[in-house]
Order: structure tokens, then sequence, then C-alpha cells
């Protein structure tokens, strides 16, 4: 069995006295012989395991929601730029690929470039 990972032992100590204290609001009587955590027990031992296993499970779940957070970020900033390559191409007269926009961007640099001074498309007419 691997060791515990940090914090187990904490957490297991902290379920263990709030399930002590709690106990007796709910009708319920602990054992006398587990009343006191003892982390080298069979007891204290499945207990940190388990601690260990709802951390693991945590953190996962909590960088499966930032990694899904960040998907959702990416995929707007994504559209918002394409989006903004749509204007440049509807501005500086060039066709705008919905399919190949990305592949587009150097052109699109290349064409705007090459607009004449007096172009009133020209980013330097103004």
């Amino acid at each position: 069995m691997a060791e515990p990972g940090p914090g187990a032992r904490q957490l297991a100590e902290m379920f263990h006295e709030r399930y002590e204290r709690l106990a007796p609001d709910f009708g319920y009587v602990t054992r006398e012989e587990t009343r006191a955590f003892d982390p080298t027990s069979k007891n204290g031992r499945l207990m940190i395991a388990v601690c260990d296993e709802i951390l693991t499970w945590l953190d996962l779940r909590v960088t499966s929601d930032a990694l899904a957070e960040q998907a959702e970020t990416i995929q707007r900033l994504r559209h918002e730029f394409k989006n903004f390559h749509r204007l440049l191409c509807e501005r500086f007269g060039y066709g705008h690929d919905e399919v190949d926009w990305q592949r587009d961007q150097l052109s699109l640099i290349e064409w705007i470039a090459k607009r004449p001074a007096d172009d009133p498309a020209s980013p330097v007419s103004r």
C-alpha cells in the first residue's frame, strides 16, 4: 500500500474529532476503545487511507474543473480572435476564409502591408 499523501492524516484526525464530538447529537455512542484517534491502529490507518483517497479525488476534481474552465476560456478567446481577423479582412478588402483563417493570418498581414499609402483602406493613409 502506498504512503498516504500530505494532509491525509490531518484530515483523518479532523474527521475523527468531529465524528466523536457530533455522535451524541445523533444519538450515537462511539466505542470506548476508539474514542482517541490512534494513527497506528487498524481503524486509524483505515481512516487515513480513506482520507487520502478522498483528497486524491478532490484534487483530481479541482484539476479537472480548472482544465474545463481553461478550455472554455481558450475557446472564447479563439472565437474573439477569429472575429477580429474577420473584421480586419473586411476593413482591408481581403477574403476571409472561414475554415483556414488561422493559416491566412500571415497573408492578411502581407496584404495590409502592400496597400499603397494613397489607398483609403491603407493603414498609413490616415
